[in-house]
């Protein structure tokens, strides 16, 4: 895994694509959700809008 030229982490995407390394890279809010034998990861983009105006 690269981010930003800079190497995260390296192995097979199950060593990889883990909640520890995603949260180390995208944030606490980051997730990993395994389904149907794919992995899905959610980076935590939530904000709220309320009126019209971002929170």
């Amino acid at each position: 895994m690269l981010i930003n030229k800079r190497l995260i982490a390296f192995g097979r995407p199950e060593e990889v694509l883990t909640d520890e390394v995603i949260k180390s890279v995208y944030g606490p809010m980051a997730k990993v959700i395994p389904i149907g034998g794919k992995v899905y990861c959610i980076t935590g983009d939530f904000h709220v809008h309320v009126g019209g105006e971002r929170i």
